[in-house]
């Protein structure tokens, strides 16, 4: 897939940080956050191009940033018997 498209194209900045920030209130987590650095991490934030998602894959980004991660949060809540049984079966850690 094309490394423009693959970080989420709704054409709104995403930064590390407000993810960071954000994840404990939709999870009900409270995840330590170490901060490294300048330099010493290649990702600050991510941008898509909605136009370019839509010319060349036909996607349009339906759900907002906060929504669509607290669905995600959700979803992965559901399945994480599942995922820890395939996790075991593969030989890797649950």
């Amino acid at each position: 897939m094309n490394q423009r498209l693959e970080r989420g194209p709704t054409g709104v900045r995403t930064r590390l940080r407000e993810l960071a920030e954000l994840l404990p209130g939709l999870s009900g987590s409270s995840p330590g956050v170490e901060h490294e650095p300048d330099g010493t991490s290649f990702a600050r934030d991510r941008l898509g191009c909605p136009r370019q998602a839509r010319e060349e894959i036909g996607f349009e980004a339906a759900t907002d940033f906060r929504d669509g991660l607290a669905r995600l949060i959700e979803w992965r809540a559901g399945h994480r018997h599942e995922a820890s049984r395939r996790h075991r079966a593969a030989g890797l850690e649950a």
